[in-house]
């Protein structure tokens, strides 16, 4: 939250003006599906469960102290009148956890209302999604969407912006935010970090890649394995890519039957790319369980402790983090600025790839500590 500080006028008229950010987002605990009545100025996190309305806790309004006497009084406009609602994936995957503290941590230092909302679950995510983004419509001043299904989100999101309410699009549905007239697009450029992905496995001596696509609805996931099969074709080398149905995504055992078939059907593959972190882990468990360890090297997207664990302990590459913590504040923060000022972005703001290696795994282990580097 922003405070005017005053100063009064002692002999010679002197004022100072102050202006500091400040914001708390110590907490390691990842929010939960279930929301409690926002504080002032906290982010409320909505999960609904059997497809119930979204929470409409709001946050109240932050009071402002009175200024002491001087001879000139500046307004206090720290208590800005705005509802910002975020409609994100489910907190399932610690991604979308650190998402939510952003959301929570940008609302806290902005003194505004900044609300998280998601599906429980990806059973019905196309209804859920639907459903979440037209109640959005219903209260928010500004929204913040990641644009995971085009062909099903962009209708809404168009609707919502004809209507008046500006949009940011995070994480995902970068041509669809041009398109569309979203005000600004948060994220990673999705074709570079697959390249740089499949560079780095081909400089660590990968010669055919696997690219194990878990959303294939979303553009972003397949601009990913298409990135990276650019990089294999480049230096001459094969790589394979396959898309596992949405649902078994967080199904530990389809995820290994899918990766068992297809070094059955393709043996030269020595390299295994998943596009996120529960993916990860339980791909790595398959490798193990197939007794593929030694001969199979696997690297991933997006992060979780035991992914971060498992570099530490050379059984995973690399992961490229495209930190979604700054995503969800940085999304907040600008419908924030264009609701006060018209300010905008004139390009993509970007934030990743990053690459976590061993080299560098323990800073982010000890950064985790706080919940924001999406590990849970």
């Amino acid at each position: 939250m922003r405070r005017n500080i005053l100063g009064g006028a002692m002999v010679l008229l002197v004022l100072s003006l102050a202006l500091a950010a400040c914001g708390d987002d110590s907490s390691s605990d990842s929010p939960t599906p279930a929301a409690e009545p926002a504080e002032s100025g906290d982010a409320a996190v909505t999960a609904p469960e059997d497809s119930p309305e979204p929470g409409t806790e709001t946050a109240t309004e932050p009071g402002t102290e009175a200024a002491p006497e001087a001879t000139e009084v500046i307004e206090d406009t720290s208590g800005r009148d705005q509802t910002i609602i975020t409609v994100s994936a489910p907190l399932l995957d610690p991604f979308f956890s650190a998402w939510a503290k952003g959301t929570e941590a940008a609302g806290e230092d902005l003194g505004i209302t900044s609300e998280f909302t998601a599906p429980a679950n990806f059973d019905n995510a196309v209804t859920d999604f639907q459903r979440l983004l037209e109640a959005a419509m219903e209260r928010a001043d500004a929204m913040v969407v990641g644009d995971f299904i085009p062909d099903a989100f962009d209708p809404l999101i168009k609707q919502a912006i004809d209507s008046g309410i500006p949009v940011v699009i995070v994480n995902s549905g970068e041509a669809s935010a041009k398109e569309l007239g979203a005000i600004a697009f948060v994220g990673q450029d999705e074709s570079f970090t697959g390249l740089r992905s499949g560079e780095e496995m081909v400089a660590a001596g990968v010669t055919h890649g696997l690219c194990l696509d878990h959303v294939p609805q979303n553009p972003s996931t397949t601009l990913r394995c298409e990135g990276f099969a650019a990089a294999f074709a480049d230096a001459g080398l094969e790589s394979t890519t396959f898309n596992l149905p949405q649902t078994d995504q967080n199904n530990p055992q389809a995820i290994a039957q899918a990766l068992q078939g297809q070094i059955a059907s393709n043996p030269g593959i020595d390299g295994i790319y998943t596009l996120g972190s529960f993916v990860a882990e339980s791909a790595l468990q398959a490798i193990e369980d197939q007794g593929h360890s030694d001969s199979i090297t696997l690297a991933t997207t997006d992060l979780s402790t035991n992914v971060l664990n498992a570099i530490k302990d050379g059984k995973i590459l690399f992961a490229a983090d495209q930190q979604p913590y700054m995503q969800g504040y940085y999304g907040v923060l600008i419908a924030s600025q264009y609701l006060e000022y018209g300010l905008q972005p004139g390009a993509p703001i970007r934030t990743g790839p990053m690459f976590v290696t061993v080299d560098n795994v323990d800073a982010v282990l000890k950064a985790q500590e706080s919940g924001v580097r999406g590990a849970g």
